[in-house]
């Protein structure tokens, strides 16, 4: 290779090493980092809840972080900062979102903050990134800005206060300096009580079906977050964080019930199992019948509500499918079906085992779904009792 192709080739490959490794080609990973924390600070990942246990933890897109008598300070790859307040629970995004009408519609890159409750610090970095600080009933747009902004779901306040910068707003704002909402305003948050609920199941799970148990107390958190969203005033938020991700929501609490059905009627048939295996070793000929007629049961609830499972977990995929596309009708329908294959496994789990419980947890099922949240003081330790299906609003992303 003669010294002006090699050259050539050098430059091309420090061309394409740039683009490889620029912070918009990694929109599928990490947009942020837990810098610093200190006291009671959770993340949710997916459906993953955790306490972070040192700082640099990564932060992907749609992760949440909530504090209770605890900080945190968040660092993006374009050098905004994001300081969090004791007792807030904060949804971080990044996305392409489409502006405009028709064929005239642009594509832009936004970051959207969002506060359910408390209160946050922003320092806009250096990309063009189009920065929001939204609540449930306000979106601000900042711009070369340093802003503090909360939330009080008791009031149903949303605050501003602009330190630098310019902002375009939707919605109402109280302007000016304002101090924390505080825990009064956290107990009252359905998100910031569900995700407190959702990390309590995840630290206590131990078996399949408590993690099956622990992964829908998760979706219950993006399902709570989604619905306080239908109703905020840019379009955007309402459809996409609203009412497409309640419909996806939906969808994955009926698979998560399926799984949870699946898993009782495993149990059921490990019990006739033991039960047979006693009968045998004791001679008792017929509570040995009756054993081998429960395990048959069994057998056949399962193959059943494995198969509805299946099924709710296609719908599922048609869900995520339609809200990717912007479909909510499709997303609904698919949502729907979800539910229709749940209420399937369930009815087979309770031809098997008609009364199930686990510790904190009692499970039912009936044509609609609802969940009944009980704490005291924001402790992490808490009761839940919820039904095992969810009624779709008629005529909103997880992982």
């Amino acid at each position: 290779m003669n010294p002006i192709s090699r050259i050539l080739f050098l430059f091309l490959g420090l061309l394409l090493a740039v683009f490889l490794f620029t912070p918009y080609a990694n929109a599928a990973g990490s947009i942020a980092k837990v810098f610093s924390f200190q006291g009671e600070v959770v993340v949710q990942s997916g459906m993953k809840i955790y306490r972070p246990t040192e700082p640099g933890q990564a932060l992907m897109e749609g992760d949440r972080v909530q504090t209770k008598q605890g900080e945190a300070q968040v660092t993006f790859t374009d050098g905004s900062i994001l300081r969090i307040r004791p007792f807030s629970s904060i949804m971080i995004q990044e996305r392409e979102e489409k502006k405009g009408w028709w064929i005239f519609k642009e594509k832009r890159l936004v970051r959207r903050i969002t506060c359910f409750v408390g209160k946050l610090w922003f320092k806009s970095g250096v990309s063009k990134r189009t920065n929001y600080l939204q609540t449930p009933t306000a979106v601000c747009g900042v711009r070369g800005s340093i802003a503090e902004s909360g939330y009080d779901p008791v009031k149903l306040e949303s605050y501003l206060n602009l330190i630098q910068g310019e902002a375009d707003i939707m919605g109402e704002f109280i302007r000016g300096f304002f101090e924390d909402p505080g825990i009064s305003a956290a107990e009252k948050s359905r998100v910031f009580e569900a995700m407190e609920n959702a990390l309590a199941m995840s630290e206590a799970a131990e078996t399949t079906k408590e993690e099956a148990q622990a992964k829908k107390s998760a979706i219950e958190v993006v399902k709570q977050a989604a619905d306080v969203l239908k109703d905020n005033p840019d379009a955007t938020v309402s459809e996409i964080d609203g009412e497409l991700a309640s419909a996806v929501a939906d969808a994955s609490i009926a698979v998560a019930d399926a799984e949870i059905a699946v898993e009782e009627i495993k149990e059921a048939k490990e019990e006739a199992e033991r039960a047979a295996e006693e009968a045998r070793r004791t001679g008792d000929e017929e509570a040995l019948e009756d054993a081998r007629e429960a395990l048959e049961r069994a057998e056949e609830a399962l193959e059943d509500a494995e198969e509805a499972l299946e099924d709710a977990r296609e719908a599922l995929e048609d869900a995520r499918e339609a809200a990717n596309e912007g479909n909510l009708d499709t997303a609904r329908d698919a949502a729907d079906r979800a539910r229709d294959a749940a209420d399937r496994a369930s009815e087979k789990r309770d031809d098997v085992a008609p009364t199930t419980s686990t510790t904190g947890t009692t499970s039912t099922t009936t044509s609609t779904t609802t969940t009944t949240t009980t704490s005291t003081s924001m402790t992490t330790t808490s009761t839940t009792t919820s039904t095992t299906t969810t009624t779709l609003r008629p005529v909103s992303p997880a992982e």
